[in-house]
């Protein structure tokens, strides 16, 4: 009788560990306010961030996300004042100094015009007669990075850059198309007065979480996110938290 109810109690607790993965570990991530992607406004701070704290809890993390400036995250990041950062994308040079996941989601970057404006529709890069606004601390694109001349005006924060859209100082700003669309569709002042042109990319991105080369078993964290995220993806979490939000 006794080892029946062993033998029950047993199987009781394998089932509920499958379910409820045990979180022995902890892991603190640097982010910043970019919805609806991850904010500290957000319900679970975002889809993107739900998607890499339920990766992180299937193998066995707690995960919490402090929200910073950008400019600031990449700075901890780098310092590795934190171990590291959710929703980097790719770049050589950061690199250098970080561990890349898969690939979690990919980030689509577009023009972003005023509405009365008139704007080629095979407008791109490479245009002469356009100013673009970029925002001055983010990474877009080595293409990006190779344009020197006066045609990019660069702004200290997306704000600034949507306020010299609107006063006309820029023709174009580039942002990624859910970021903008979530401002826009979110602030009476921009609703009218801006178009996304969604039907030309600019640039397309991998966001992904990056850890620290120099923080303690680095590697090991990153290689433990990717099982994580290759189980939520199996199990359909990943697709259902991506059509919930």
């Amino acid at each position: 009788m006794f080892y029946k109810k062993s033998l029950i109690i047993g199987l009781f607790l394998l089932i509920l560990s499958s379910v409820f993965p045990e979180s022995s570990k902890s892991i603190t991530l640097a982010s910043n306010d970019w919805a609806p992607y991850h904010s500290s406004d957000l319900e679970n701070q975002g889809f993107f961030t739900e998607i890499v704290r339920e990766a992180f809890f299937a193998v066995g993390y707690d995960l919490e996300v402090l929200f910073y400036p950008w400019n600031r995250v990449i700075t901890l990041g780098k310092r590795g004042n934190l171990p590291g950062i959710i929703g980097a994308y790719y770049s050589k040079e950061r690199a250098d100094f970080f561990y890349y996941s898969e690939l979690i989601y990919s980030s689509t970057l577009c023009f972003t015009t005023r509405s009365e404006a008139v704007i080629d529709t095979a407008l791109t890069l490479d245009d002469s007669n356009i100013k673009i606004g970029v925002t001055r601390v983010y990474f877009y694109s080595d293409a990006m990075e190779e344009i020197k001349d006066s045609r990019v005006i660069f702004s200290y924060s997306d704000l600034d850059s949507l306020t010299k859209l609107l006063f006309k100082r820029i023709d174009v700003a580039i942002f990624d198309k859910e970021y903008i669309e979530y401002i826009i569709n979110h602030n009476d002042k921009y609703r009218n007065a801006l178009i996304v042109h969604t039907d030309q990319p600019v640039i397309s991105n991998s966001l992904h979480v990056v850890i620290n080369k120099e923080y303690p078993n680095a590697k090991e964290i990153i290689e433990d996110f990717n099982r994580g995220l290759e189980i939520i993806k199996d199990n359909g979490l990943y697709y259902d938290i991506i059509l919930k939000h």
